[in-house]
């Protein structure tokens, strides 16, 4: 009887695990497919809201812009359910999981914004004269460490992905000190504009800055790309994690 009892167990237990290697599939998977199809429509609703605007907007890749338009989101919404339930299952803790999950989506979306879109097809170059002009519609001028650092160039209808230094007529960055005098003791013209007489000074110098940059054109294809992006390590997450968890429950 106490052989048969025990044999009986054995048989519950491995039964409760293949229900178990078939249920965490199911179930992540049919909820992540909600997440995504909700994450889907809204953004469908807001880009053909915004599409007006977004028509006109001189950079449709800035960080808020791209990631709420298009099919991103909807690779937003698998990573982000995808971990969240990898997480929760493997850890088995809510708030340290919930933790882990809060400084990964913080990670990812610096990390690939800064580091991978940049990058996704070769930029485009062009070198921008730097008259008094050009210097005044920059955003930032200078740096901490006093280098000759301009920021905030724009092209039209493009995503800047990279500034140079200002650079002399033979190509050369311009030295610090040259910088310096120009920044720090410009010659009063009564010049106006957002730099006034440093941007005088410095348009004297025949300067320029080499630009690159993705068109507005290509923004479709970087949607598609991120979203296989995120799709594709969502799916490899999912692998890794769910092989996990059934290993731990077999």
């Amino acid at each position: 009887m106490g052989a048969a009892t025990g044999v009986e167990r054995t048989a519950e237990r491995f039964d409760a695990f293949a229900h178990a290697d078939q249920a965490i599939p199911a179930a992540v998977g049919g909820a992540g497919g909600a997440s995504m199809a909700v994450a889907g429509t809204l953004s469908a609703l807001l880009t053909w809201a915004a599409d007006p605007v977004d028509q006109v907007a001189d950079d449709r890749f800035s960080a808020i812009l791209f990631g709420a338009r298009g099919v991103v989101p909807i690779g937003y919404a698998a990573f982000g359910f995808v971990f969240g339930a990898i997480t929760g299952l493997l850890i088995r803790r809510t708030l340290p999981a919930m933790a882990l999950v809060f400084l990964a989506v913080i990670a990812v979306q610096f990390a690939v914004p800064n580091l991978l879109r940049p990058h996704y097809m070769p930029t485009e170059r062009v070198t921008v004269p730097m008259s008094a002009d050009a210097i005044n519609q920059a955003r930032s001028l200078g740096s901490i460490t006093g280098g000759p650092v301009i920021g905030g160039i724009q092209i039209p209808d493009a995503w800047v992905t990279d500034t140079s230094k200002f650079l002399t007529s033979d190509g050369r960055q311009l030295s610090d000190a040259a910088f310096n005098e120009c920044f720090d003791k410009a010659p009063k013209t009564g010049a106006t504009g957002l730099f006034g007489d440093t941007a005088v000074c410095l348009g004297k110098l025949d300067l320029h800055v080499d630009l690159t940059y993705q068109s507005n054109r290509r923004f479709w294809p970087f949607q598609w790309i991120e979203l296989g992006l995120y799709l594709g390590f969502s799916a490899l997450l999912a692998t890794v994690g769910l092989w996990r968890v059934q290993r731990r429950v077999s």
